[in-house]
């Protein structure tokens, strides 16, 4: 029997224990998909401030606007994109939003909860009742602590959602760190810090049931982490990075579509960017191992997007002449 030299076992346990470590090459197979991008007209009945959110919920497309002075979520048909009502006035009257934050979907789509910063609070809104009832008025579901609150959030179940917790260390500085939170005992459980030591910079998060998935995207550090529910680290993908305080930016809003998971990118410092748009242009496209399969390459500022499994389309949002689009994944 031969035996293998101590220094090369070390050198092979080495190897293996970085096997979960990555780097991708987001130039290596890229594809130009804006001929594919389809317009969205949404007529006039709503004039759309240039950043918004989209979501999908049961039959509804649902567009949030926190700058409209008049009312911030609109509901339209997600397979005609007709208009169908509004809701949300800003305010602080019974049924306005004075703050508005994101939105959270229970799983079959038949509430929404909206969140508002400035109260630390929840409300829930049934969309079809927001349709037939111009006079509807949501109702308080959760509240939120002052010290540890939500920043993103994502259903997981009637009672628990994971997504980016804030702890508020002075009067502008609030520390990030992924957890979950139960809305029925407010207690929050932040998973394991992988970034002790480091500086802490902006991430989303988005996170899979199904897959039993959650996807760290990082905005300036060139990062991006796979982690169970548990929080054990599945797969960090790294590549070359300046000081953080170049402030180039990476990542932003992972996305599961289908068995793969997409991210915004755009991949240059602030200094090199039109000082109107500071939101990516590309989509990187991973399978569940942080295996990278493709780069989709548009003109257009993507400023958020969301996917809609039934018509199997990315939805868009872009900070553009032409503001709202959809990609067929058939097509990508």
């Amino acid at each position: 029997m031969k035996y293998i030299p101590f220094l090369l076992l070390c050198l092979l346990a080495s190897c293996a224990g970085d096997s979960r470590h990555k780097s991708i090459n987001v130039e290596k197979n890229v594809v130009d998909v804006t001929e594919k991008i389809h317009p969205i007209d949404f007529g006039d009945t709503v004039l759309f401030n240039a950043f918004c959110k989209v979501d999908i919920a049961k039959d509804y497309l649902i567009v949030s606007d926190y700058k409209n002075y008049e009312n911030q979520v609109h509901l339209f048909d997600k397979n005609n994109f007709h208009y169908l009502a509004s809701t949300a006035p800003l305010g602080q009257g019974p049924g306005e939003i004075t703050t508005l934050g994101g939105i959270l979907i229970n799983e079959d789509g038949s509430e929404l909860y909206v969140q508002d910063f400035a109260r630390y609070q929840f409300f829930a809104y049934n969309p079809d009742s927001i349709r037939s009832n111009p006079e509807y008025k949501p109702k308080l579901k959760w509240n939120m602590d002052r010290d540890i609150f939500a920043i993103t959030l994502q259903l997981l179940n009637d009672t628990a959602s994971v997504g980016l917790i804030g702890m508020p260390v002075s009067a502008s500085e609030i520390n990030m760190q992924t957890g979950f939170w139960n809305m029925e005992t407010n207690e929050i459980r932040l998973l394991d810090d992988l970034y002790v030591g480091e500086e802490h910079t902006r991430y989303d998060v988005e996170a899979s049931v199904e897959h039993n998935l959650i996807v760290e995207a990082h905005w300036y550090l060139n990062r991006i982490v796979l982690r169970r529910f548990d929080g054990t680290e599945l797969c960090r993908i790294e590549g070359a990075t300046d000081n953080w305080q170049n402030m180039t930016d990476y990542y932003r809003s992972p996305l599961f579509v289908g068995s793969n998971i997409y991210l915004l990118y755009y991949g240059r410092k602030y200094a090199d960017k039109d000082k109107r748009n500071y939101t990516p242009t590309k989509i990187v496209i991973l399978d569940l191992e942080g295996n990278y399969l493709k780069t989709l390459d548009t003109p257009y500022y993507i400023t958020s997007w969301c996917y809609d499994e039934d018509n199997r389309r990315i939805i868009l949002n872009m900070n553009e002449e032409v503001q709202f689009g959809y990609l067929e994944v058939e097509d990508i």
